[in-house]
């Protein structure tokens, strides 16, 4: 059992964490030194850690309501989520605000977490003691952002698509796992 449970609570934590790594990675190909490696990490991780709180909350009361019919829309949103990123296509002409603080550090740390507040909509149903969830997607989170910032210091731009998309079909394919698990297939 407590094998199964680290099994779990690690898939998603790498899964929401390779979001965090591939914006990580973009913004690192413009040069990030430690101190913004620490900002940007720590930042990331936060929100990580307070989005699954927050749909943890939401989740609760729609399953209070929606009953068991909650649990298959909260797998249901990580497969769409997961679909949607590994399909969508990434400009990498576009230009935007300084990701690496203010306001855009914030739109950025909220962007790379909004699959997390998906992913708290199902903790419950999937039975993770939360605080043990929380700290492990949190760290995960930082370790993978200050990760992807440092390889995309080194790596340059080919990194960066292919991370997005495979964090998209690891996430739907963590959604599809848990489904079959509620559904008696694993």
């Amino acid at each position: 059992m407590l094998l199964a449970t680290a099994a779990k609570l690690l898939v998603l934590a790498v899964s929401l964490g390779l979001d965090a790594f591939s914006v990580a990675v973009g913004i690192g190909i413009k040069g990030a030194d430690a101190r913004t490696r620490w900002k940007v990490g720590l930042s990331f991780g936060a929100f990580q850690v307070l989005m699954p709180a927050l749909g943890l909350g939401i989740g609760r009361v729609l399953g209070a309501r929606l009953g068991d019919a909650a649990a298959y829309l909260g797998f249901a949103a990580l497969v769409v989520l997961g679909a949607y990123m590994a399909a969508s296509p990434r400009r990498e002409d576009a230009v935007g605000p300084d990701l690496t603080r203010g306001a855009g550090l914030l739109l950025a740390s909220l962007s790379v977490s909004l699959d997390a507040l998906a992913v708290g909509f199902t903790l419950g149903i999937l039975g993770l003691p939360l605080a043990l969830s929380l700290a492990v997607i949190g760290g995960t989170a930082f370790a993978l952002t200050v990760l992807g910032l440092e390889f995309g210091r080194r790596l340059g731009t080919r990194v960066e698509q292919g991370a997005e998309r495979w964090a998209g079909v690891v996430l739907a394919l963590t959604g599809l796992f848990f489904l079959g698990q509620k559904l008696g297939w694993i």
